[in-house]
C-alpha cells in the first residue's frame, strides 16, 4: 500500500521524525511521518521524480538517503538507503537540480573553520562526491534555479549569488553578484519561485527571540534584482512584501518554501511555541510592498522545525 504524501517536508532538529504535509484544504491538513533513527536533522531535499528523500543526518555528520517513500510503512522506523562517504559537518541548506546535491556548510574545527559548499552526484539513489567549494563568508541556505545559485549570509541582509553553478572550476570562490536587502538582520531561509519570478526570504533577526522574525516577498525579483547591481546594489523595502509583526508567530524562521500546491508560503519556524509550521496564503501578501502583521492560514506545531522541500 503507498502512502498518500504531501507536498510539504519537514526535518526537526529534536525529532525522531520526518513528516509530509497536505496543505491543499488548510483547514483540514492531512500528514504523514515516518520514524527515522536519528533525531538530529538538518537540510532536506524532496525529489519527487525518484520518490527519495535526501536528508542531513547531524548526529552521524553525513548525508542520507531515503528510498521510495511512499512505500514505507509509518509504523516501522525507515532505513537510509545509501549515505555519504565524506563527513560533513554543520550543514543547514540545502538544495538540488538534475542529479546534484549541495550543501551549505559552516565553518567549523572539523573543516578547519571554513565556510563550504559541498557538491554530490547522484544516480539511482547513490551518492558520489563532486566537489567542494571554499566561499570567504558563513551560509544558511542555499538554492539553485537553472545553473544560478542564490546562497544566504548568517547575520547579513546579503543575498550572495554564484552563476555556472556547480560548475565553477576554482577551489576558493566569490559571488559573482551580491545584493543587499533591505530591512533584513539574519537572512536565513532563501526560495525562488521562478515561474511567478517571486524571491521569498527568511530573516531570524535575533536567534534568541521568538518573536522578532520576518518573511520578505519580492515579487519581479529579475528586473529588480537587475536594477539593483546597475544602481545601488540594495533592493530597498519599497520593492517588498514584508511578513512581520506579533499577529504572525514568527521569531526563528530557519527555513521557507513556496507550496503551489496549496498557494501558501511555508515558513520552518524553531522557536516560538516550541517549533510551528507555518502558512501564510500568498494571494493575503502580494501586490501590498509593505509590512503586513498576517495571522497565518496553517500555524501547526512541530517540535524544533529545522528544514522544508517541496518536490524539486
Amino acid at each position: 500500500m503507498t502512502a498518500n504524501l504531501g507536498s510539504v517536508f519537514v526535518s526537526s532538529v529534536d525529532n525522531q521524525a520526518l513528516t509530509s504535509y497536505d496543505f491543499s484544504n488548510p483547514l483540514d491538513v492531512q500528514s504523514i511521518s515516518f520514524k527515522i533513527p536519528h533525531n538530529k536533522a538538518t537540510g532536506l531535499m524532496y525529489d519527487g521524480d525518484v520518490d527519495a528523500i535526501y536528508q542531513v543526518d547531524a548526529s552521524s555528520n553525513q548525508l542520507v538517503v531515503f528510498a521510495n517513500l511512499a512505500y514505507q510503512d509509518t509504523s516501522e522506523t525507515i532505513l537510509p538507503f545509501s549515505y555519504s562517504r565524506t563527513e560533513i559537518t554543520k550543514v543547514q541548506g540545502m538544495t538540488g537540480t538534475g542529479s546534484v546535491v549541495i550543501l551549505a556548510q559552516v565553518a567549523n574545527a572539523a573543516n578547519n573553520f571554513q565556510n563550504q559548499l559541498i557538491t554530490y552526484y547522484t544516480s539511482f539513489n547513490e551518492l558520489k562526491y563532486l566537489n567542494t567549494k571554499n566561499i570567504s563568508f558563513e551560509p544558511w541556505d542555499v538554492f539553485i534555479s537553472g545553473n544560478t545559485l542564490f546562497v544566504s549570509e548568517v547575520n547579513s541582509d546579503s543575498l550572495s549569488i554564484f552563476n555556472s553553478y556547480p560548475y565553477k572550476e576554482e577551489s576558493n570562490i566569490e559571488p559573482d553578484l551580491r545584493v543587499q536587502i533591505e530591512g533584513i538582520q539574519n537572512m536565513s531561509g532563501v526560495f525562488y519561485d521562478a515561474s511567478s519570478d517571486i524571491m521569498f526570504i527568511s530573516d531570524s533577526g535575533d536567534v534568541l527571540s521568538d518573536s522578532d522574525g520576518s518573511i520578505h516577498v519580492i515579487e519581479g525579483f529579475y528586473n529588480k534584482f537587475t536594477q539593483a547591481i546597475l544602481d545601488t546594489r540594495n533592493i530597498s523595502l519599497l520593492d517588498q512584501s514584508v511578513i512581520e509583526g506579533t499577529n504572525t508567530f514568527i521569531g526563528n524562521p530557519c527555513d521557507i518554501v513556496f507550496d503551489k500546491r496549496s498557494n501558501l508560503i511555508v515558513v520552518a519556524e524553531n522557536l516560538n511555541g516550541g517549533g510551528r509550521i507555518l502558512g501564510y496564503n500568498l494571494t493575503d501578501v502580494v501586490g501590498s510592498n509593505s509590512s503586513i502583521n498576517l495571522t497565518p492560514t496553517v500555524n501547526i506545531f512541530h517540535k524544533a522545525a529545522s528544514a522544508l522541500s517541496v518536490p524539486k
